[in-house]
C-alpha cells in the first residue's frame, strides 16, 4: 500500500511580485506601440456631401516684397517720412510706428531708403521707430537720389 501522507516540502517565503510584473508587461506594450510602423497612406473618402467654399485669403503673390519707408531731410533740418506713397507728418516717428503697427505684417521686410543729408541719429530715430512696430525685419537701401552734390 501506498502511502500518501507525507509531509509537505518547505513553503517559500517570497511572494510573487505582481507590481513588477505588471510594469515590465507596461514597458514591452509601450516599446511595440511606439515601433510600430503604418504603411498605409492618407486617403479622401467619399462622404457623399460637399465642403462649404471658404475663403482663401490673401495669397503670398498679394503681398508686396517689402514695405518701403522714405526719409528725405526737409530745409528746416526735419525729417520728412513717406511710407508707399503716404507722406506722415515731418518728424512723425510715432506715426511711422502706428502706421506699421497696422499694417502687422512681420514677415515682410521693411526698407528704409535715408537720404544722405540726414544725420545718423535721425537715421537711427526712424529705425528705432520701425522696430517698435510687429515688423522686425529692417534693412537700410541707399537713396535714390544718391548722395548730396
Amino acid at each position: 500500500m501506498m502511502r500518501f501522507n507525507h509531509e509537505p516540502e518547505e513553503e517559500s517565503k517570497e511572494l510573487f511580485q505582481v507590481a513588477a510584473m505588471v510594469d515590465v508587461v507596461f514597458i514591452l506594450l509601450a516599446f511595440f506601440v511606439m515601433s510600430v510602423q503604418f504603411t498605409g497612406g492618407e486617403r479622401d473618402l467619399v462622404l457623399g456631401y460637399q465642403d462649404q467654399t471658404q475663403s482663401t485669403g490673401a495669397s503670398a503673390e498679394d503681398l508686396p516684397p517689402a514695405v518701403r519707408v522714405r526719409f528725405n531731410a526737409t530745409p528746416s533740418g526735419a525729417v520728412a517720412i513717406r511710407v508707399g506713397d503716404s507722406a506722415l507728418p515731418d518728424d512723425g516717428f510715432d506715426d511711422l510706428t502706428a502706421l506699421l503697427t497696422q499694417i502687422d505684417l512681420p514677415r515682410i521686410p521693411v526698407v528704409i531708403e535715408a537720404d544722405a543729408a540726414l544725420t545718423v541719429q535721425q537715421v537711427a530715430t526712424g529705425m528705432d521707430a520701425v522696430l517698435a512696430s510687429p515688423m522686425k525685419r529692417l534693412s537700410l537701401s541707399p537713396s535714390a537720389n544718391g548722395p548730396p552734390s
